[in-house]
């Protein structure tokens, strides 16, 4: 992987999320996948975590017996999700360009979370990121992503958690949308 690619960035204080980002927000999210995402997929299903980090949230499907898959861009926090989740499988690949080993996939599940598709700044490769989601699911497989994002009202500031599903027929829409606003102003 070339270093000079953003996931790189995170390499320096992998350690810090490891230690405090991610256990805890895999202790927020996680009911919400047991709730709501694996019902509709019975280990051993398939599921590909994209943008990893430091594999928590791979590391508890994996021990449902979930056959994972990890993919990050960064080494470092690679190196800690092989530890916090030895039964899964890891992939050093940036998102935006990923191509899957053969033999691996595809995916029942493509998961990403953690505001992980916020650090995608333009339009046509978010698009690129979805293709490659979608070139990774199997027939009818599923996305999800959850975004953290803070609402401002006029007496707080609260958190707003969401989770979208997008089948891939949502990717094709979304390329859609990129043609039509080149068209539009």
């Amino acid at each position: 992987m070339d270093v000079t690619t953003p996931s790189a960035a995170y390499d320096p204080f992998a350690w810090f999320y490891n230690r405090y980002w991610g256990p805890e927000f895999c202790q927020d999210v996680f009911p919400v996948f047991e709730r709501l995402l694996l019902p509709l997929l019975p280990p051993p299903a398939r599921i590909l975590d994209l943008c990893c980090g430091t594999g928590q949230i791979a590391g508890r499907l994996a021990e449902l017996g979930y056959e994972v898959t990890g993919l990050d861009g960064s080494a470092a926090m690679l190196s800690f999700a092989r530890h916090n989740a030895p039964a899964a499988r890891f992939l050093q690949a940036d998102v935006r360009n990923f191509t899957l080993p053969e033999g691996t996939g595809p995916f029942d599940l493509v998961v990403s979370s953690f505001d992980s598709l916020n650090h995608i700044l333009t339009l046509a490769e978010l698009n690129q990121v979805f293709r490659n989601v979608e070139r990774s699911l199997t027939p009818g497989g599923l996305f999800s992503s959850t975004s953290t994002v803070k609402m401002r009202t006029t007496s707080s500031v609260r958190p707003l958690t969401s989770s979208v599903t997008i089948t891939p027929a949502w990717c094709g829409a979304v390329t859609d949308l990129t043609r039509d606003s080149k068209h539009t102003n």
